[in-house]
């Protein structure tokens, strides 16, 4: 892929999940989906739920528009999706920090296990380790 496809399915999937999460961000305020402040978080005023969807737009628009829906690509649709659905289900009914890094955890593993079925090289076990830390952190 050159530099120049790279960069336009970069912008397509940054607008889309700029747009969307505007759009998510104005409705969630409207209808009083959001996060009161509280101690132990990081944001001062009402911070909007499912900002995810947005994330996901932008996500499918960028894959569309690259071709990025084979076979190969599909630990990390799988992983990405997993981690959709443990946020929406975090927005509805809110897990305790344990259960997101358990969750993520989960899904970092299940992500190392089935890219590990594509064939690894070290390279791809860095981003594998890599990959498991990030999924901890979020």
């Amino acid at each position: 892929m050159d530099l120049l496809t790279a960069g336009l399915i970069f912008l397509v999937a940054a607008s889309a999940s700029f747009a969307g999460g505007g759009v998510v961000r104005r409705g969630a305020m409207r209808a009083g989906a959001v996060v009161p402040p509280r101690p132990d978080r990081w944001h001062r005023r009402p911070t909007p739920t499912f900002g995810g969807i947005g994330i996901i737009a932008g996500l499918a628009a960028g894959s569309a528009a690259g071709g990025a829906f084979t076979p190969s690509a599909a630990p990390i649709l799988a992983a990405v999706g997993a981690l959709f659905v443990i946020g929406w289900y975090d927005d509805v009914a809110p897990l305790s920090a344990l259960a997101k890094m358990v969750n993520s955890l989960a899904v970092a593993a299940f992500f190392v296990l089935t890219l590990a079925s594509f064939g690894t090289t070290p390279a791809h076990a860095a981003l594998a380790i890599a990959a498991i830390v990030w999924f901890g952190f979020i």
